[in-house]
C-alpha cells in the first residue's frame, strides 16, 4: 500500500527529487515521502548483480561460469526454485532471467561447500560477512551519509540459520530503503 520514487543523477548521487504516497483508500492518498529513507523492505532479486559479485571475488564463480538451474533441497529448508526451471545457464542468463538457484548454488560455493541433493548447510558468519560488506559498499544497509533526519539502516538479521543464506543473497531476508535502492544502482550505472 506504499509507493516511492527517488530521482537522482547517476553520476554525482545527487537527489534530485523523492517522494512516497500511501493508499488509505482506494481515493486517498497520504504524503509518506519520509518512508524513503525511514522504512525498509526487503527488495527480493534487485540484490543479484551484488550477489554475483561476492561470487566472482571469492572465487565460488567466474566470469562465464555455468551451473544448472534446477529446483535445489537442502536439509531443514523447503525445496528452492527459481521463477521455472531454466537448465544449464551462464553467469549472464542467469542474471537476465533473475536465477534464485544460481545464487543460492553460488552462495553455497561461497560457503565453501558444493550443492548436492538433502545436503546440510553449514552456518559460517564469514559468508553473511561477505555479503553484507559486498552490499554496504554499494550503500545498502548503511547510511547514505544524505543529512536526513532519522535514516533507517534497514533490518541486519543475527539469525544463526545457515538456511537464511539462501534467502538473504536473493534480497528476500535482510531490509534496505528506498533511499539505499537509489544509491546502490547509481554505483552500479556511474561504474563504482
Amino acid at each position: 500500500n506504499k509507493a516511492f520514487v527517488v530521482i537522482s543523477d547517476p553520476k554525482t548521487g545527487e537527489i534530485l527529487a523523492m517522494s512516497g504516497q500511501q493508499i488509505i483508500d482506494n481515493n486517498n492518498f497520504l504524503d509518506y515521502t519520509p518512508g524513503v529513507f525511514t522504512s525498509s523492505y526487503a527488495v527480493g532479486s534487485v540484490v543479484k548483480g551484488a550477489s554475483m559479485l561476492v561470487g566472482y571475488n571469492s572465487g565460488a564463480i567466474h566470469i562465464g561460469s555455468e551451473l544448472v538451474d534446477e529446483c535445489i533441497k537442502v536439509r531443514g529448508v523447503p525445496e528452492k526454485c527459481s521463477f521455472k526451471t531454466l537448465g544449464r545457464i551462464d553467469d549472464i542468463t542467469a542474471l537476465a532471467k533473475s536465477s534464485n538457484v544460481y545464487q543460492f548454488k553460488t552462495a553455497i560455493r561461497v560457503n565453501e561447500q558444493e550443492y548436492f541433493p538433502d545436503m546440510s548447510l553449514v552456518f559460517r558468519q564469514s559468508s553473511f560477512d561477505r555479503y553484507r560488506k559486498m552490499y554496504r559498499s554499494f550503500g545498502l544497509g548503511n547510511s547514505t551519509g544524505i543529512d536526513l533526519p532519522f535514516e533507517s539502516h534497514g533490518y541486519t538479521s543475527k539469525d544463526k540459520r545457515a538456511g537464511n543464506l539462501l534467502d538473504f543473497v536473493i534480497g528476500q531476508y535482510e531490509t534496505y530503503t528506498p533511499i539505499q535502492l537509489s544509491q546502490y544502482i547509481n554505483t552500479l550505472a556511474n561504474g563504482g
